[in-house]
C-alpha cells in the first residue's frame, strides 16, 4: 500500500502539476521521451487486430504524447504514418527484419524474443492472414507463415554480437530495447541484454496475454510481473538500462507502485484493447463479444469506428494518469523520479520477502525511535 505522511509533511496542493515525464534509454544517442509513463503495448497486425484498431491505436497515443508498438506483425504504414511516437518490434518472422524505411519512422527498436504468453517457434493458419496482411509481410497465398526461435539472422547464441552491431548500425542512434517473457531464468537473459549494449528492458511477467497461443504457454509458462521487475530492478541496479515492465496491470495504483518498485514505465494491451471497443459494444452485442470489432479475421471488423475508439483510449488512460498524479500529491511528491521503495509497505510476510519493503505491523514504537517535530511555543494571547 501507498503511503503518505500527514502531520509531519503536508501534501502538494492541488495547483502543482506533477511530473510524469519519462525518459527511456537516457543513455542512447537518441533518448525516447514520453509525457506519461504508460505506453501502448506491442498488438499484432494481421497476427491479431484489424487495421482500423491499429491506426486507432496510433491516433490515441498521439493524443497522450507516449508510444504505440508495432507487434510482431507486418508493418501497416497507414499506422506508423500516423504514429509520431511508434515502437518497431524487430520480430521472429520472416518479415521481422524490418526495412530500413520502417526503421528510420521508429522512434525505438524492440527485439522480441518472447512475451508473457508466448515464445518460442509458433504457426499460424494462412486462412488468419489472408488479404492484406499477407501482402505487406510477403507471404504466398495459402502459406502458413512460422515463427522462428530468434530474430532472422540469428541462428545460435553466438550469432548475437554480429546481429547487434548491424542493428545498432540501422538504428542510426535511436533506442534498441529487448523483450523477454519474464522466466526464473531473467538474470542469465539480463547477462547477454547487458553484454550486448541493450537500452532497455521490457519484461512481460506470465500475466501478460498473447493472441492464439496455445493454454499451457498461457496457463504454465513465466513468472510473476512483480517477481521479475524486483529481481531485474536488482540485476541492472548498477547499469544505466531502462526497464519497462507489462502483464497484469490494470490499475493507477498497480503502476504506481511497479513504478516506485523501480519500473521505469508500464506497457499497458488489454486496457487499450477493451478501451478500443467500449463505447461501440452495441454494434455487436449481444451475439458478438466486443473484441470481434478489432480483430483482423472478423467480418465485424469494418462496423469499428477510428476516431471514437481513439478516443476511448486516450481517455482511459489520461484517466490512469490523472489518478496516479493525485496520488503523487497526496504523497507529496512533485515529480515520478520522487517516488522510491520508502513509500509503500506490505501487508504481510511473504510480499514484504518478496519486494524488500518494509511490513506494515512491524514498525518500531519506541517514542525515541518516531520522527517528532520541534515546535515552537505559541505565544501567549
Amino acid at each position: 500500500m501507498l503511503q503518505p505522511h500527514q502531520m509531519t509533511k503536508f501534501p502538494l496542493p492541488a495547483s502543482i502539476q506533477p511530473d510524469m515525464t519519462v525518459i527511456i534509454a537516457p543513455k542512447a544517442e537518441k533518448p525516447l521521451t514520453i509525457q506519461i509513463p504508460l505506453m501502448i503495448g506491442a498488438m499484432a497486425y494481421g497476427l491479431a487486430l484489424s487495421e482500423e484498431a491499429k491506426i486507432a491505436l496510433a491516433k490515441a497515443a498521439n493524443k497522450l504524447q507516449t508510444t504505440t508498438c508495432s507487434g510482431e506483425g507486418p508493418v501497416l504504414p497507414e499506422e506508423q504514418a500516423e504514429a509520431a511516437k511508434y515502437v518497431l518490434q524487430i520480430s521472429r518472422w520472416s518479415w521481422g527484419e524490418r526495412t530500413d524505411e520502417q526503421i528510420a519512422a521508429a522512434v525505438m527498436l524492440e527485439v522480441q524474443m518472447g512475451q508473457g504468453a508466448d515464445m518460442g517457434s509458433a504457426r499460424f493458419e494462412a486462412a488468419e492472414m489472408a488479404g492484406r496482411a499477407q501482402q505487406l509481410g510477403k507471404i504466398a497465398p495459402g502459406e502458413s507463415p512460422v515463427s522462428f526461435p530468434a530474430s532472422p539472422g540469428v541462428q545460435t547464441p553466438e550469432d548475437w554480437p554480429a546481429f547487434m552491431t548491424k542493428l545498432r548500425k540501422r538504428a542510426n542512434g535511436i533506442p534498441i530495447a529487448l523483450k523477454l517473457m519474464a522466466t526464473d531464468h531473467i538474470e542469465d537473459d539480463l547477462a547477454a541484454a547487458v553484454d550486448l549494449g541493450f537500452d532497455a528492458i521490457i519484461l512481460d511477467g506470465a500475466q501478460g496475454g498473447s493472441h492464439a497461443t496455445v493454454p499451457i504457454k498461457q496457463d504454465d509458462f513465466g513468472i510473476p510481473s512483480l517477481y521479475a521487475l524486483i529481481r531485474a530492478k536488482r540485476y541492472l541496479k548498477n547499469h544505466n538500462i531502462s526497464l519497462i515492465v507489462a502483464g497484469g496491470y490494470f490499475t493507477p495504483g498497480q503502476c504506481l507502485k511497479a513504478l516506485a518498485l523501480g519500473a521505469d514505465a508500464i506497457y499497458l494491451a488489454t486496457i487499450p484493447l477493451f478501451a478500443l471497443a467500449h463505447s461501440q459494444e452495441q454494434k455487436v452485442s449481444p451475439w458478438e463479444p466486443l473484441t470481434t470489432l478489432l480483430y483482423y479475421a472478423s467480418p465485424t471488423k469494418t462496423k469499428f469506428t477510428i476516431d471514437q475508439g481513439a478516443t476511448s483510449v486516450a481517455n482511459a488512460l489520461t484517466s490512469m494518469t490523472l489518478e496516479m498524479e493525485e496520488a503523487l500529491l497526496a504523497l507529496g511528491k512533485s515529480s515520478l523520479k520522487e517516488l522510491s521503495p520508502d513509500d509503500l509497505v506490505a501487508l504481510d510476510p511473504f510480499t514484504s520477502a518478496v519486494t524488500g519493503v518494509k511490513l506494515a505491523y512491524n514498525r518500531p514504537i519506541s517514542p525515541e525511535k518516531t520522527k517528532k517535530l520541534k515546535f515552537k511555543k505559541p505565544t501567549p494571547l
